[in-house]
């Protein structure tokens, strides 16, 4: 027991550093960016907050230890925006791969290869948590957006766009429904701040065909 649980504060001890992992996304008071740590826990909060609205069955427990595990490699390779053009972008997954076996090798082998196998389930977005998992990760990072204060968002931001893995919402009506909402949010934002100069003219056009 002694060893297991100094296993365990191992685990722990490289875990922390997720919370000093800062995102590229800003928080409403534009203070400082947001921790991925912080990420992951609005992901989980989002999750228990749809379950019910869901109609496709779902291992709810599995869909939480997904969104909390999802970007614990983080604690080591750091953030890297969808946008950054970089070898590690290029070798995110296997980068990510490495720095997830090495933050749980402490843990207990049963413990450890089941947190592997959430993380690649998710990374390999073919199961129904992983689907939901990966449709809250997306559209939590607009929403922060959304949230903050536009002088926060810099040209990686609008680069990427609002429509960016829109498809994945096609999973469910409901998940459809609330990235819809949340694209109408995104485009009330930039009529008043004044930035549709500032979008790629493709999403620009695609807006203005669904008004």
């Amino acid at each position: 027991m002694e060893t297991e649980i100094a296993g365990l504060l191992a685990f722990i001890t490289k875990a922390e550093k997720l919370k000093t992992q800062v995102r590229h996304s800003w928080l409403s008071d534009s203070k400082r960016q947001e921790s991925v740590a912080e990420h992951s826990w609005m992901l989980g909060l989002i999750a228990m907050s749809i379950f019910d609205s869901l109609d496709t069955k779902v291992d709810q427990l599995k869909v939480l230890k997904m969104v909390i595990l999802h970007d614990l490699a983080e604690a080591i390779t750091g953030d890297i925006p969808t946008f950054e053009k970089s070898e590690r972008q290029t070798n995110k997954y296997e980068n990510e791969k490495v720095a997830f076996k090495e933050i749980t090798k402490d843990l207990p082998p049963n413990i450890a290869q089941e947190f592997m196998g959430i993380w690649l389930e998710m990374e390999q977005n073919t199961t129904a948590e992983a689907k939901l998992a990966q449709c809250l990760d997306k559209v939590e990072v607009w929403i922060q957006h959304i949230i903050a204060d536009i002088k926060t968002w810099d040209e990686g931001d609008y680069e990427v766009g609002i429509y960016h893995k829109d498809e994945y919402f096609d999973f469910h009506p409901f998940l459809r429904e609330f990235k819809d909402q949340v694209i109408k949010q995104f485009w009330t934002k930039m009529e008043h701040e004044n930035k549709l100069d500032a979008v790629k003219p493709a999403e620009l056009k695609r807006y203005k065909q669904t008004r």
